[in-house]
């Protein structure tokens, strides 16, 4: 059995999610963006729906490269979080 600090690991979870997953997310949404930006300003033509279709793709995939990480960091924190507080209830009945 490996000792872990479950602190740490919960630490590490939060960080990731605040400085990867949120950032891929946000930029994702900025793609979405530009993908309606695209067709607006470039009136429907070929090279337009091209562009935007694309973006669009990127954006997905953007985020379901997000949605993944993001429920492995979110169940990685609650067992983390679990055992934690099995860990804190069972010392407070050993005291």
């Amino acid at each position: 059995m490996v000792d872990i600090d479950l602190e740490t690991v919960i630490n590490f979870c939060d960080k990731f999610e605040k400085e990867y997953l949120e950032i891929l997310h946000q930029n994702a949404q900025r793609l979405k963006v530009a993908a309606s930006s695209v067709t607006e300003t470039l009136k429907g033509t070929e090279m337009a729906t091209k562009s935007s279709v694309k973006l669009e793709m990127i954006a997905d995939a953007l985020y379901k490269a997000t949605q993944t990480g993001e429920e492995r960091i979110l169940e990685l924190k609650k067992r983390a979080q679990r055992e934690l507080d099995e860990k804190e209830r069972i010392e407070g009945r050993i005291r």
